[in-house]
Protein backbone atom coordinates (compact mmCIF):
# COMPACT_ATOMS: atom_id res chain seq x y z
CA UNK A 1 0.00 0.00 0.00
CA UNK A 2 2.82 2.39 0.83
CA UNK A 3 4.42 1.90 -2.60
CA UNK A 4 1.08 2.36 -4.37
CA UNK A 5 0.34 5.50 -2.40
CA UNK A 6 3.70 7.00 -3.25
CA UNK A 7 3.12 6.22 -6.93
CA UNK A 8 -0.22 8.01 -6.86
CA UNK A 9 1.38 10.95 -5.04
CA UNK A 10 4.18 11.22 -7.58
CA UNK A 11 1.89 10.82 -10.61
CA UNK A 12 -0.59 13.49 -9.57
CA UNK A 13 1.92 16.00 -8.26
CA UNK A 14 0.59 16.42 -4.72
CA UNK A 15 0.95 14.68 -1.36
CA UNK A 16 -1.91 12.79 0.23
CA UNK A 17 -2.45 13.61 3.86
CA UNK A 18 -3.18 10.07 5.08
CA UNK A 19 -3.99 6.55 3.97
CA UNK A 20 -7.68 7.30 4.48
CA UNK A 21 -7.66 9.47 1.37
CA UNK A 22 -6.62 6.62 -0.93
CA UNK A 23 -9.73 4.38 -0.67
CA UNK A 24 -11.92 7.50 -0.81
CA UNK A 25 -10.15 8.47 -4.03
CA UNK A 26 -10.81 5.04 -5.62
CA UNK A 27 -14.50 5.12 -4.67
CA UNK A 28 -14.84 8.63 -6.02
CA UNK A 29 -13.23 7.69 -9.34
CA UNK A 30 -15.38 4.57 -9.70
CA UNK A 31 -18.59 6.55 -9.12
CA UNK A 32 -17.53 9.19 -11.58
CA UNK A 33 -16.71 6.57 -14.17
CA UNK A 34 -20.09 4.86 -13.82
CA UNK A 35 -22.23 8.01 -13.83
CA UNK A 36 -20.45 9.76 -16.70
CA UNK A 37 -20.88 6.86 -19.14
CA UNK A 38 -24.33 8.16 -20.09
CA UNK A 39 -23.30 11.75 -20.46
CA UNK A 40 -22.44 13.16 -23.85
CA UNK A 41 -19.27 14.91 -22.67
CA UNK A 42 -17.38 15.51 -19.46
CA UNK A 43 -14.54 17.87 -18.68
CA UNK A 44 -11.30 16.61 -17.29
CA UNK A 45 -11.33 19.36 -14.72
CA UNK A 46 -14.57 17.91 -13.34
CA UNK A 47 -13.08 14.44 -13.11
CA UNK A 48 -10.01 15.84 -11.44
CA UNK A 49 -11.60 18.49 -9.23
CA UNK A 50 -9.74 17.21 -6.17
CA UNK A 51 -6.36 16.89 -7.87
CA UNK A 52 -5.25 20.52 -7.99
CA UNK A 53 -4.69 20.47 -11.76
CA UNK A 54 -5.76 23.99 -12.65
CA UNK A 55 -4.41 23.75 -16.18
CA UNK A 56 -7.19 21.30 -17.14
CA UNK A 57 -9.88 23.74 -16.10
CA UNK A 58 -8.17 26.61 -17.85
CA UNK A 59 -7.76 24.71 -21.08
CA UNK A 60 -11.34 23.40 -20.99
CA UNK A 61 -10.30 20.12 -22.50
CA UNK A 62 -13.33 18.01 -23.32
CA UNK A 63 -13.46 14.27 -23.83
CA UNK A 64 -16.42 13.09 -25.89
CA UNK A 65 -18.08 9.66 -25.68
CA UNK A 66 -15.97 8.09 -28.38
CA UNK A 67 -12.81 9.33 -26.70
CA UNK A 68 -13.93 7.92 -23.36
CA UNK A 69 -14.20 4.53 -25.07
CA UNK A 70 -10.40 4.49 -25.08
CA UNK A 71 -10.45 4.22 -21.31
CA UNK A 72 -13.41 1.88 -20.90
CA UNK A 73 -11.40 -1.33 -20.69
CA UNK A 74 -9.20 -0.46 -17.73
CA UNK A 75 -9.54 1.13 -14.34
CA UNK A 76 -10.35 4.81 -14.69
CA UNK A 77 -7.61 5.87 -12.30
CA UNK A 78 -5.00 4.49 -14.71
CA UNK A 79 -6.28 6.69 -17.53
CA UNK A 80 -6.36 9.72 -15.26
CA UNK A 81 -2.83 8.94 -14.12
CA UNK A 82 -1.72 8.71 -17.75
CA UNK A 83 -3.37 11.99 -18.68
CA UNK A 84 -1.92 13.72 -15.65
CA UNK A 85 1.56 12.39 -16.28
CA UNK A 86 1.51 13.88 -19.77
CA UNK A 87 0.97 17.34 -18.34
CA UNK A 88 3.63 17.19 -15.68
CA UNK A 89 7.22 18.13 -16.55
CA UNK A 90 9.36 15.19 -17.63
CA UNK A 91 11.92 14.96 -14.84
CA UNK A 92 14.63 13.65 -17.16
CA UNK A 93 14.22 15.88 -20.24
CA UNK A 94 12.30 18.99 -19.25
CA UNK A 95 14.07 22.29 -19.89
CA UNK A 96 13.05 25.86 -19.17
CA UNK A 97 13.64 28.73 -21.57
CA UNK A 98 17.28 29.75 -21.79
CA UNK A 99 18.75 32.76 -23.58
CA UNK A 100 21.32 31.42 -26.04
CA UNK A 101 24.41 32.93 -27.60
CA UNK A 102 23.68 33.73 -31.26
CA UNK A 103 25.17 31.40 -33.84
CA UNK A 104 27.74 33.67 -35.46
CA UNK A 105 27.85 32.24 -38.97
CA UNK A 106 24.75 30.07 -39.29
CA UNK A 107 26.20 28.30 -42.29
CA UNK A 108 23.95 25.36 -41.53
CA UNK A 109 20.51 26.66 -42.38
CA UNK A 110 17.82 24.85 -40.39
CA UNK A 111 14.41 25.68 -41.86
CA UNK A 112 11.23 24.58 -40.11
CA UNK A 113 7.94 23.84 -41.84
CA UNK A 114 5.23 26.13 -40.51
CA UNK A 115 1.51 25.33 -40.22
CA UNK A 116 -0.83 28.38 -40.39
CA UNK A 117 -4.00 26.58 -39.21
CA UNK A 118 -4.24 28.32 -35.84
CA UNK A 119 -7.02 30.75 -36.65
CA UNK A 120 -10.61 30.46 -37.75
CA UNK A 121 -11.68 30.46 -41.39
CA UNK A 122 -15.20 30.21 -42.76
CA UNK A 123 -14.45 26.99 -44.61
CA UNK A 124 -13.29 25.12 -41.52
CA UNK A 125 -16.27 26.42 -39.56
CA UNK A 126 -18.50 24.92 -42.24
CA UNK A 127 -16.63 21.66 -42.74
CA UNK A 128 -15.88 20.87 -39.10
CA UNK A 129 -17.53 23.09 -36.49
CA UNK A 130 -17.76 26.71 -35.42
CA UNK A 131 -14.51 27.98 -33.98
CA UNK A 132 -12.43 25.18 -35.46
CA UNK A 133 -8.65 25.61 -35.48
CA UNK A 134 -5.80 23.14 -35.15
CA UNK A 135 -6.14 23.51 -31.39
CA UNK A 136 -9.55 21.83 -31.68
CA UNK A 137 -7.81 18.64 -32.79
CA UNK A 138 -4.94 19.01 -30.35
CA UNK A 139 -7.01 19.32 -27.17
CA UNK A 140 -9.08 16.26 -28.07
CA UNK A 141 -6.10 13.95 -28.04
CA UNK A 142 -6.36 11.05 -25.62
CA UNK A 143 -3.87 8.27 -24.70
CA UNK A 144 -4.63 5.04 -26.59
CA UNK A 145 -2.02 2.87 -24.90
CA UNK A 146 0.17 2.86 -21.83
CA UNK A 147 2.87 5.49 -22.17
CA UNK A 148 1.07 7.32 -24.99
CA UNK A 149 1.86 11.05 -24.79
CA UNK A 150 -1.56 12.61 -25.48
CA UNK A 151 -2.90 15.22 -25.38
CA UNK A 152 -0.01 17.54 -26.17
CA UNK A 153 -0.57 20.99 -24.75
CA UNK A 154 1.55 24.10 -25.26
CA UNK A 155 3.60 25.60 -22.47
CA UNK A 156 4.52 29.28 -22.47
CA UNK A 157 3.16 30.02 -25.95
CA UNK A 158 -0.40 29.09 -24.97
CA UNK A 159 -3.21 28.43 -27.44
CA UNK A 160 -2.18 31.28 -29.70
CA UNK A 161 -4.06 32.92 -32.56
CA UNK A 162 -2.01 33.50 -35.73
CA UNK A 163 -3.97 36.56 -36.79
CA UNK A 164 -2.04 38.71 -34.33
CA UNK A 165 1.34 40.17 -35.20
CA UNK A 166 2.49 39.80 -31.61
CA UNK A 167 2.21 36.01 -31.87
CA UNK A 168 4.35 35.93 -35.02
CA UNK A 169 6.95 38.14 -33.38
CA UNK A 170 7.19 35.85 -30.35
CA UNK A 171 7.56 32.78 -32.56
CA UNK A 172 10.36 34.39 -34.54
CA UNK A 173 12.16 35.51 -31.38
CA UNK A 174 11.98 31.97 -30.06
CA UNK A 175 13.20 30.47 -33.33
CA UNK A 176 16.11 32.90 -33.59
CA UNK A 177 17.17 32.27 -30.01
CA UNK A 178 17.49 28.53 -30.66
CA UNK A 179 19.25 28.77 -34.01
CA UNK A 180 16.40 28.15 -36.46
CA UNK A 181 17.23 29.96 -39.71
CA UNK A 182 13.75 30.41 -41.17
CA UNK A 183 10.19 29.18 -41.66
CA UNK A 184 8.70 27.41 -44.66
CA UNK A 185 5.02 28.39 -44.75
CA UNK A 186 2.53 25.93 -46.19
CA UNK A 187 0.76 27.64 -49.10
CA UNK A 188 -2.80 26.39 -49.63
CA UNK A 189 -3.88 27.30 -53.17
CA UNK A 190 -6.75 25.74 -55.13
CA UNK A 191 -7.05 27.19 -58.66
CA UNK A 192 -6.92 30.74 -57.38
CA UNK A 193 -8.67 30.12 -54.06
CA UNK A 194 -6.44 30.42 -51.01
CA UNK A 195 -6.98 29.06 -47.51
CA UNK A 196 -5.25 29.94 -44.24
CA UNK A 197 -3.48 32.85 -45.90
CA UNK A 198 -3.79 35.38 -43.07
CA UNK A 199 -0.63 34.54 -41.06
CA UNK A 200 1.59 34.57 -44.16
CA UNK A 201 0.15 37.84 -45.43
CA UNK A 202 0.45 39.37 -41.96
CA UNK A 203 4.08 38.31 -41.87
CA UNK A 204 4.73 39.71 -45.36
CA UNK A 205 3.28 43.11 -44.45
CA UNK A 206 5.27 43.27 -41.22
CA UNK A 207 8.84 44.38 -40.59
CA UNK A 208 9.79 41.10 -38.90
CA UNK A 209 13.33 40.26 -40.01
CA UNK A 210 13.26 36.52 -40.54
CA UNK A 211 13.86 34.41 -43.66
CA UNK A 212 10.93 32.45 -45.10
CA UNK A 213 9.94 30.41 -48.12
CA UNK A 214 6.84 28.61 -49.42
CA UNK A 215 5.76 25.01 -49.81
CA UNK A 216 2.73 24.60 -52.06
CA UNK A 217 0.66 21.98 -50.22
CA UNK A 218 -1.04 20.85 -53.43
CA UNK A 219 -3.30 18.06 -52.23
CA UNK A 220 -6.99 17.60 -51.61
CA UNK A 221 -8.37 18.52 -48.23
CA UNK A 222 -10.34 15.57 -46.88
CA UNK A 223 -12.16 14.58 -43.72
CA UNK A 224 -9.59 11.83 -43.24
CA UNK A 225 -6.64 14.23 -43.31
CA UNK A 226 -4.96 12.07 -45.94
CA UNK A 227 -5.06 14.10 -49.18
CA UNK A 228 -6.67 11.22 -51.03
CA UNK A 229 -9.86 11.03 -53.12
CA UNK A 230 -12.45 10.08 -50.49
CA UNK A 231 -14.48 12.52 -48.39
CA UNK A 232 -13.00 15.49 -50.26
CA UNK A 233 -13.67 18.94 -48.81
CA UNK A 234 -11.86 20.93 -51.48
CA UNK A 235 -10.08 19.45 -54.49
CA UNK A 236 -6.95 20.27 -56.45
CA UNK A 237 -8.19 20.57 -60.03
CA UNK A 238 -5.13 21.78 -62.00
CA UNK A 239 -7.00 23.92 -64.50
CA UNK A 240 -5.45 25.12 -67.75
CA UNK A 241 -4.71 28.65 -66.55
CA UNK A 242 -3.52 27.58 -63.10
CA UNK A 243 0.25 27.78 -63.80
CA UNK A 244 0.05 31.42 -64.85
CA UNK A 245 -2.28 32.43 -62.01
CA UNK A 246 -0.22 30.55 -59.43
CA UNK A 247 3.01 32.26 -60.51
CA UNK A 248 1.30 35.63 -60.38
CA UNK A 249 -0.05 34.93 -56.89
CA UNK A 250 3.27 33.96 -55.30
CA UNK A 251 5.44 36.53 -57.08
CA UNK A 252 5.07 39.13 -54.34
CA UNK A 253 6.45 36.68 -51.78
CA UNK A 254 9.41 35.69 -53.94
CA UNK A 255 10.21 39.35 -54.52
CA UNK A 256 10.44 40.06 -50.78
CA UNK A 257 14.00 40.60 -49.52
CA UNK A 258 13.45 38.07 -46.73
CA UNK A 259 12.54 35.22 -49.08
CA UNK A 260 15.01 32.33 -48.82
CA UNK A 261 17.27 32.03 -51.85
CA UNK A 262 19.90 29.51 -52.84
CA UNK A 263 22.68 31.17 -54.84
CA UNK A 264 20.28 34.02 -55.58
CA UNK A 265 17.42 31.75 -56.67
CA UNK A 266 14.16 31.69 -54.64
CA UNK A 267 13.45 28.26 -53.15
CA UNK A 268 10.03 26.82 -54.02
CA UNK A 269 8.92 23.47 -52.59
CA UNK A 270 5.99 21.50 -53.99
CA UNK A 271 4.49 18.85 -51.73
CA UNK A 272 3.04 16.55 -54.42
CA UNK A 273 4.73 17.71 -57.61
CA UNK A 274 4.33 14.27 -59.15
CA UNK A 275 0.54 14.78 -59.21
CA UNK A 276 0.63 17.92 -61.39
CA UNK A 277 -0.40 17.11 -64.99
CA UNK A 278 2.14 18.07 -67.68
CA UNK A 279 4.56 19.19 -65.01
CA UNK A 280 7.36 19.97 -67.49
CA UNK A 281 5.25 22.55 -69.31
CA UNK A 282 3.98 23.90 -65.98
CA UNK A 283 7.58 24.52 -64.88
CA UNK A 284 8.28 26.43 -68.08
CA UNK A 285 5.16 28.57 -67.63
CA UNK A 286 6.19 29.36 -64.07
CA UNK A 287 9.70 30.36 -65.13
CA UNK A 288 8.36 32.60 -67.89
CA UNK A 289 5.93 34.34 -65.57
CA UNK A 290 8.63 34.98 -62.97
CA UNK A 291 11.02 36.29 -65.62
CA UNK A 292 8.37 38.76 -66.79
CA UNK A 293 8.28 40.11 -63.23
CA UNK A 294 12.07 40.37 -62.96
CA UNK A 295 12.24 37.56 -60.43
CA UNK A 296 15.27 35.27 -60.62
CA UNK A 297 14.52 31.78 -61.84
CA UNK A 298 13.48 29.80 -58.76
CA UNK A 299 15.12 26.60 -57.65
CA UNK A 300 12.38 23.95 -57.47
CA UNK A 301 12.41 21.14 -54.93
CA UNK A 302 9.81 18.39 -54.75
CA UNK A 303 8.90 16.63 -51.51
CA UNK A 304 9.52 12.90 -51.38
CA UNK A 305 5.98 11.81 -50.61
CA UNK A 306 3.72 8.85 -51.38
CA UNK A 307 6.60 6.78 -52.77
CA UNK A 308 7.95 9.43 -55.14
CA UNK A 309 11.70 10.10 -54.89
CA UNK A 310 13.65 11.13 -58.01
CA UNK A 311 13.23 14.81 -58.96
CA UNK A 312 14.82 14.23 -62.37
CA UNK A 313 11.70 12.35 -63.43
CA UNK A 314 9.69 15.58 -63.38
CA UNK A 315 12.39 18.12 -64.17
CA UNK A 316 12.85 19.53 -60.65
CA UNK A 317 16.19 20.76 -59.36
CA UNK A 318 16.17 18.58 -56.30
CA UNK A 319 14.19 16.70 -53.68
CA UNK A 320 13.45 17.24 -50.02
CA UNK A 321 12.66 14.48 -47.56
CA UNK A 322 9.28 14.61 -45.87
CA UNK A 323 9.29 11.97 -43.16
CA UNK A 324 7.52 9.86 -42.15
CA UNK A 325 6.75 9.60 -45.90
CA UNK A 326 8.95 7.16 -47.80
CA UNK A 327 10.49 5.76 -44.62
CA UNK A 328 10.37 2.16 -45.79
CA UNK A 329 9.25 -0.87 -43.85
CA UNK A 330 9.64 -0.61 -40.11
CA UNK A 331 8.77 -3.17 -37.45
CA UNK A 332 5.47 -2.63 -35.67
CA UNK A 333 5.54 -2.31 -31.89
CA UNK A 334 1.80 -2.84 -31.46
CA UNK A 335 2.22 -6.27 -29.91
CA UNK A 336 4.45 -4.83 -27.20
CA UNK A 337 1.96 -2.20 -26.05
CA UNK A 338 -0.84 -2.34 -23.53
CA UNK A 339 -3.79 -0.75 -25.30
CA UNK A 340 -6.65 1.01 -23.57
CA UNK A 341 -8.95 0.03 -26.45
CA UNK A 342 -8.82 -3.39 -28.10
CA UNK A 343 -10.33 -2.15 -31.36
CA UNK A 344 -7.74 0.60 -31.85
CA UNK A 345 -6.28 0.79 -35.38
CA UNK A 346 -3.34 2.92 -34.32
CA UNK A 347 0.08 1.98 -35.72
CA UNK A 348 3.12 2.20 -33.44
CA UNK A 349 6.68 2.48 -34.72
CA UNK A 350 10.06 3.09 -33.08
CA UNK A 351 11.54 6.58 -33.51
CA UNK A 352 15.01 5.09 -33.20
CA UNK A 353 14.42 3.23 -36.47
CA UNK A 354 14.24 6.60 -38.22
CA UNK A 355 17.65 7.44 -36.77
CA UNK A 356 19.08 4.08 -37.80
CA UNK A 357 17.63 4.48 -41.29
CA UNK A 358 19.59 7.66 -41.93
CA UNK A 359 22.72 6.32 -40.26
CA UNK A 360 22.67 3.50 -42.81
CA UNK A 361 21.89 5.83 -45.72
CA UNK A 362 24.52 8.58 -45.59
CA UNK A 363 25.86 8.07 -49.11
CA UNK A 364 25.34 10.87 -51.60
CA UNK A 365 22.40 10.55 -53.98
CA UNK A 366 22.49 10.95 -57.78
CA UNK A 367 20.35 14.06 -57.27
CA UNK A 368 20.35 17.02 -54.92
CA UNK A 369 18.66 16.06 -51.63
CA UNK A 370 17.72 18.07 -48.55
CA UNK A 371 17.43 15.94 -45.44
CA UNK A 372 14.48 16.46 -43.07
CA UNK A 373 13.94 15.31 -39.49
CA UNK A 374 10.94 15.46 -37.20
CA UNK A 375 11.28 15.96 -33.44
CA UNK A 376 8.44 13.53 -32.77
CA UNK A 377 5.39 12.17 -34.58
CA UNK A 378 1.90 11.33 -33.38
CA UNK A 379 -1.07 12.30 -35.56
CA UNK A 380 -3.67 10.46 -33.50
CA UNK A 381 -5.21 13.72 -32.29
CA UNK A 382 -6.31 14.19 -35.91
CA UNK A 383 -6.92 10.55 -36.80
CA UNK A 384 -8.75 9.66 -33.56
CA UNK A 385 -7.71 6.05 -32.97
CA UNK A 386 -6.34 5.50 -36.47
CA UNK A 387 -3.07 7.42 -36.23
CA UNK A 388 0.63 6.72 -36.60
CA UNK A 389 2.75 7.07 -33.46
CA UNK A 390 6.52 6.92 -33.09
CA UNK A 391 7.41 5.93 -29.54
CA UNK A 392 10.87 6.51 -28.06
CA UNK A 393 10.85 10.02 -29.48
CA UNK A 394 12.98 12.06 -27.10
CA UNK A 395 15.16 15.17 -27.29
CA UNK A 396 18.26 12.93 -27.20
CA UNK A 397 17.14 10.68 -30.05
CA UNK A 398 16.03 13.72 -32.02
CA UNK A 399 19.47 15.26 -31.53
CA UNK A 400 21.11 12.08 -32.85
CA UNK A 401 18.98 12.21 -36.00
CA UNK A 402 19.50 15.95 -36.44
CA UNK A 403 23.28 15.60 -36.19
CA UNK A 404 23.23 12.97 -38.93
CA UNK A 405 21.19 15.28 -41.16
CA UNK A 406 23.62 18.12 -40.47
CA UNK A 407 26.58 15.89 -41.31
CA UNK A 408 24.94 14.91 -44.60
CA UNK A 409 24.26 18.56 -45.44
CA UNK A 410 27.86 19.54 -44.71
CA UNK A 411 29.12 16.92 -47.17
CA UNK A 412 26.42 17.45 -49.80
CA UNK A 413 26.20 21.20 -50.31
CA UNK A 414 23.46 22.70 -52.43
CA UNK A 415 25.04 25.46 -54.50
CA UNK A 416 27.63 25.92 -51.71
CA UNK A 417 24.97 25.97 -48.98
CA UNK A 418 24.24 23.44 -46.24
CA UNK A 419 20.49 23.16 -45.66
CA UNK A 420 18.33 20.92 -43.50
CA UNK A 421 14.60 21.01 -42.80
CA UNK A 422 12.69 20.24 -39.62
CA UNK A 423 9.14 18.90 -39.72
CA UNK A 424 7.92 21.03 -38.06
CA UNK A 425 7.81 24.22 -36.03
CA UNK A 426 4.17 23.85 -34.97
CA UNK A 427 2.45 20.74 -36.32
CA UNK A 428 0.75 20.16 -32.98
CA UNK A 429 -1.99 17.93 -34.42
CA UNK A 430 0.71 15.59 -35.74
CA UNK A 431 2.82 15.72 -32.60
CA UNK A 432 5.64 17.28 -34.66
CA UNK A 433 6.55 20.57 -33.04
CA UNK A 434 9.62 22.37 -31.77
CA UNK A 435 7.49 24.79 -29.78
CA UNK A 436 7.55 24.05 -26.04
CA UNK A 437 4.95 21.82 -24.43
CA UNK A 438 4.19 21.09 -20.79
CA UNK A 439 5.93 17.74 -20.73
CA UNK A 440 9.28 18.53 -22.38
CA UNK A 441 9.37 22.31 -22.09
CA UNK A 442 12.06 23.75 -24.37
CA UNK A 443 14.04 20.51 -24.57
CA UNK A 444 13.59 20.01 -28.31
CA UNK A 445 14.54 23.58 -29.08
CA UNK A 446 17.55 23.22 -26.82
CA UNK A 447 18.58 20.04 -28.64
CA UNK A 448 18.23 21.90 -31.95
CA UNK A 449 20.51 24.69 -30.83
CA UNK A 450 23.14 22.34 -29.42
CA UNK A 451 23.24 20.21 -32.58
CA UNK A 452 23.57 23.28 -34.80
CA UNK A 453 26.23 24.89 -32.61
CA UNK A 454 28.32 21.71 -32.65
CA UNK A 455 28.45 21.51 -36.44
CA UNK A 456 31.75 22.16 -38.15
CA UNK A 457 30.27 25.16 -40.01
CA UNK A 458 28.45 27.03 -37.22
CA UNK A 459 30.05 28.84 -34.33
CA UNK A 460 28.82 30.62 -31.22
CA UNK A 461 29.61 34.28 -30.77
Amino acid sequence: MDRRLKLIQRSFGFRLGSYIVYPFYLVKELLLFLFTAKKRTITLSRRLDSLDLEQFEKDNIILSENQLAASSLIESDEVVKQLTSNHNPNLFYYKDYEKKLPLEKKLIKAIAFYLPQFHEIDENNEWWENGFTEWTNVTRGVPRFEGHFQPRLPADTGFYNLTTLETLKKQVELALNYGVYGFCFYYYWFSGKRLLEKPLDLFLESEIEFPFCLCWANENWTRRWDGQEDDVLIRQEYKENDPKIFAQDISRYLADKRYIKINGRPLIIVYRAQEIPKISSVLEEWKNEFAMRNIAEPIFYCAQTFGFEDPAEIGFDGAIEFPPHNSGEMPSLNSEMRFFEKSSRIQIKDYRDMVRRLRNDMDSKPYSLIRTVFPSWDNDARKKGDGLVFVNASPNNYADWLKLAIDYAEHNLIEDEAIIFINAWNEWGEGAHLEPDRHFGYAYLDATYEALSQSTLNQKQ
